[in-house]
């Protein structure tokens, strides 16, 4: 059964050693994310949620050799390693990690979460993704008219821990506005079927990408 989620960003630059000369600027957001997974209550299963290639369960190890850092080329995809990786850094140990591909139908989507909300055992899920990229001239997507009312959205759902508001998020918007959260949160809003106990700790966007940090719990 669903238990508590910590939403937390999908950058790998909250990794120090990748960021490098910038870790100091995402201190507060690191630190945030960190304390959200520290405060999940013991569940059985540890869960770490985040957009992959392929929809479902994977396996490998938490790595960015993909940006530089040494450690296994065959390692997880990036969002899920830095979901693991947070979660290293809060003292957690995590059971399973499952990707969501873009090419993945909606009704899969779906079915996902509600085979993890079905489970017998208490589930927690650290949520790993972002909001647009498009808040600033210098931000990945360029500035978009519509990326801060979409966020705006966004901080609301995670605000109220309302799973609808999650899934009335515009998904051609979300394309548009290069949010990675967009699959990750649909799978876990169909682990909910009615609004949660919820708390926002922290919302930033130093280079044009939105950012936040939250957490859901049913207990």
């Amino acid at each position: 059964m669903f238990t508590f989620a910590a939403f937390v960003p999908a950058t790998p630059l909250l990794v120090p050693d990748v960021a490098q000369g910038a870790a100091d600027e995402l201190a507060d957001l690191r630190q945030g994310a960190i304390d959200a997974i520290r405060a999940l209550p013991q569940v059985d299963d540890l869960v770490v949620l985040g957009k992959g290639p392929t929809t479902g369960e994977v396996t490998g190890d938490v790595s960015f050799a993909g940006f530089g850092v040494a450690g296994p080329r065959d390692g997880l995809p990036p969002s899920l390693s830095v979901g693991g990786w947070l979660a290293q850094q809060a003292g957690r140990t995590v059971d399973a990690y499952i990707s969501v591909s873009p090419t993945t139908e909606p009704d899969q989507w779906v079915v996902l979460g509600q085979s993890l909300a079905a489970r017998a055992t208490r589930v927690g899920v650290v949520v790993v993704g972002d909001g647009s990229a498009c808040r600033s001239d210098k931000a990945p997507g360029s500035l978009h008219p519509r990326a801060q009312e979409f966020d705006h959205a966004i901080v609301e759902a995670l605000r109220l821990g309302d799973p609808s508001g999650l899934q009335a998020l515009d998904p051609q918007l979300a394309g548009e506005l290069l949010v990675d959260g967009y699959l990750p949160w649909q799978v876990v809003a169909s682990m909910v079927d009615s609004p949660v106990a919820s708390q926002i700790l922290i919302t930033d966007d130093p280079y044009g990408v939105f950012y936040a940090v939250a957490s859901w719990s049913t207990s």
